[in-house]
């Protein structure tokens, strides 16, 4: 079975040009798709699928890395989901999650960025479920809300 050999995969091939990708579990072809932040849109602006012209750097990729998944492009589709806002004490881009416990309440916070965190869920579950019942349990300073200088 391909799924065996070949694994879900993340290609950093520099910066603005990340390639990730699904082995072939549907029998429709390998999915395969930039690593970008495309323009803030609402959930209902959806924008036209991706050009040949921004796929380039996915077949390229591909072609030189995973060969066997270099094919047509055969479906295109936009894919959404939420960010946090770039932190300005402990600087981010945005990509990195918010579990952290408020202030020094019994009320936990957790942006897991909707499909961005669903590929998460089993790390990001295991914190929660930490974070709600060990009161000693920090969450790594990079997912915490002292961050962002409106909750230092």
């Amino acid at each position: 079975m391909v799924s065996r050999r070949f694994p879900i995969f993340i290609l950093d091939r520099g910066p603005d040009d990340i390639v990730y990708g699904f082995p072939d579990f549907e029998q429709r072809g390998v999915k395969a798709a930039p690593h970008n932040h495309g323009p803030v849109v609402g959930p209902d602006d959806w924008g036209p699928p991706a050009s040949d012209a921004e796929l380039r750097s996915v077949g390229e990729a591909l072609a030189a890395l995973v060969p066997g998944a270099a094919g047509p492009i055969i479906d295109r589709d936009v894919c959404l989901y939420t960010n946090t806002a770039p932190a300005d004490i402990r600087r981010d881009a945005g990509e990195e999650f918010i579990i952290d416990r408020w202030q020094e309440s019994r009320l936990i916070v957790c942006s897991a960025c909707s499909g961005h965190g669903a590929k998460f869920a089993p790390a990001i579950g295991q914190r929660l479920a930490r974070l709600a019942t060990d009161p000693s349990y920090q969450a790594e300073p990079f997912f915490q809300l002292s961050r962002y200088s409106q909750f230092a």
